[in-house]
């Protein structure tokens, strides 16, 4: 969630935009870094691999997120998963 919060705070994305941008997870145990395509460059994944991080293609969980706007509240859901929203 931390990346879809900075994407729209700190990067002006829309909620929609930021939950189907690419991201990557790490959870700590096991160790490795879940990324998924076009989440990290080339050059990133090298430098991590060089460093002994274990990396893996691979997704990062479902989130939902609401925001509020000026005309209320938005919702949405994370478009590689099933699922929609509802409510105003």
């Amino acid at each position: 969630m931390a990346q879809v919060i900075t994407a729209v705070i700190d990067h002006g994305m829309s909620l929609y935009d930021a939950m189907a941008a690419p991201r990557v997870h790490f959870q700590g145990l096991p160790e490795v870094v879940s990324y998924e395509s076009g989440g990290l460059r080339p050059a990133v994944l090298d430098s991590l691999r060089q460093r002994g991080w274990r990396l893996e293609p691979g997704g990062s969980g479902s989130p939902v997120a609401i925001k509020r706007t000026a005309r209320g509240w938005e919702g949405t859901w994370d478009p590689r998963a099933a699922g929609g929203v509802a409510g105003r």
